[in-house]
């Protein structure tokens, strides 16, 4: 079986996901504690989503750096999904939404284009010219 590893471009991705459900899950709280409605853009409106979203999005992070099987896949779901939810049709039209959207599906082409986590094969050893074969001392 092969090892699992990750590319410099998990930690990218891992790095965005991070900071976007950093953001996500502050507003959704701030947003649920405050006492008078805010003007805050939420995904859907909800800060119930957007909380949904930020932890989905943790897990992502985690997933990349982790270099999990699957994460490339929840990767994908969870950025189309903001940007989806976080279109300026949805939400209030403002520079950080479409920032926000606008990474998102970058980030969504990247990944359909290319698979950060890499898994790396044995290597088949020639048991001919093998160390072990030859009476090497080496341990």
């Amino acid at each position: 079986m092969g090892e699992a590893g990750k590319s410099f471009g998990a930690i990218v991705v891992a790095s965005v996901a991070i900071i976007l459900a950093s953001k996500y899950l502050v507003t959704a709280m701030i947003v649920q504690m405050a006492s008078v409605p805010l003007a805050i853009p939420l995904l859907l409106g909800s800060p119930v989503v957007t909380a949904i979203v930020g932890i989905a999005l943790a897990g992502v992070a985690g997933g990349m750096v982790g270099a999990f099987a699957f994460a490339r896949l929840v990767a994908i779901l969870t950025f189309t999904a903001v940007a989806v939810l976080g279109q300026p049709w949805i939400t209030p039209v403002e520079p950080v939404v479409i920032g926000e959207t606008v990474v998102a599906a970058i980030t969504v082409l990247y990944l359909l284009l290319y698979n950060p986590i890499h898994h790396d094969e044995r290597a088949e050893v020639d048991e001919s010219t093998s160390a072990s074969r030859i009476g090497s001392t080496i341990r």
